[in-house]
């Protein structure tokens, strides 16, 4: 009888030491698991600042080609000017060539002074070339502004989309979401500039909005459902006020769209501005 309780504990006290052992073996998996997912996330991290550092880094070149007069923000003569009907034409000082030297891809500069937004415009041969590629050829998470690759290259069509990432610092496309929160923003400077070799062309916004990526709006709009296009657009806006923008879509202006990722992870959603051509100078014209 002795001897089976003996035994009886020698059992039990194996079977503690063999319960411990698991529980350790467990808890050093468990440790070393959160390590390898510090590790992971920690490089994946580091992986985003480098990119993201390097991205600024080159757009700040860039913009040593794009630079904006003195006088392109808001000034007592120019709202003056605006007040009378009379445009002005913005202060940019370009270097074209200097661009096209570095990408022969080189499409446009697009020129958003409410945002200060002042990037170069890439039309790469698929949608694919500048999503993850930086307008200098370099793989970068935060890519290039480029051209809708189905898209005249001369701008010319009725509706022209330029698409852009929403990066978390505000880069690229990034600030678009500003005039979400802060619909003065777009009221109190409604123009963008789309500027060429061959001259600038203003556009005024008329709306802007958050849609899903399979929206009608992303199709060909054409001369017969040109005015439609448009009124569901001016319907969906954001900042209805903007639909009083004295803009004549009877002669079907040209129509220009920025289209960029919304919300978390993307989920499907894209903000969209929309613009309509509403004066546009040659090279060549007075200033």
């Amino acid at each position: 009888m002795e001897e089976a309780k003996k035994m009886d504990e020698r059992k039990r006290s194996r079977g503690k030491k063999q319960l411990r052992g698991r529980n350790l073996w467990i808890f050093r998996l468990l440790l070393l698991l959160s390590a390898a997912g510090i590790l992971l996330f920690g490089s994946l991290f580091l992986k985003e600042y480098r990119e993201y550092r390097a991205a600024d880094q080159e757009y700040a070149s860039l913009r040593e080609h794009i630079e904006v007069g003195t006088e392109s923000g808001e000034t007592e003569e120019s709202t003056e000017k605006a007040e009378s009907g009379e445009s002005e034409r913005p202060e940019l000082k370009i270097d074209y060539a200097a661009l096209q030297k570095v990408n022969p891809d080189f499409s446009a500069v697009l020129y958003f002074p409410a945002l200060d937004l002042r990037y170069p415009i890439a039309a790469g041969k698929d949608n694919e070339d500048y999503m993850h590629r930086s307008f200098e050829g370099k793989s970068n998470a935060a890519g290039s502004i480029f051209l809708d690759a189905a898209a005249s290259k001369d701008y010319s069509d009725l509706n022209t989309f330029v698409f852009g990432h929403n990066m978390k610092n505000g880069s690229m496309f990034g600030k678009l979401k500003l005039l979400l929160k802060d619909p003065e923003l777009a009221s109190s400077n409604p123009y963008l500039y789309l500027c060429r070799p061959d001259g600038i062309r203003k556009y005024r916004i008329f709306s802007y909005f958050v849609t899903d990526v399979e929206d009608a709006v992303y199709q060909d709009v054409t001369e017969a459902d040109y005015e439609s296009y448009v009124e569901r657009s001016l319907k969906r806006s954001a900042a209805p006020e903007q639909a009083e923008t004295g803009i004549d879509f009877t002669e079907k202006p040209k129509l220009l769209t920025l289209s960029t990722c919304s919300g978390p992870g993307s989920a499907g959603k894209r903000l969209l501005v929309q613009a309509a051509l509403v004066e546009q100078w040659q090279e060549g014209d007075a200033q």
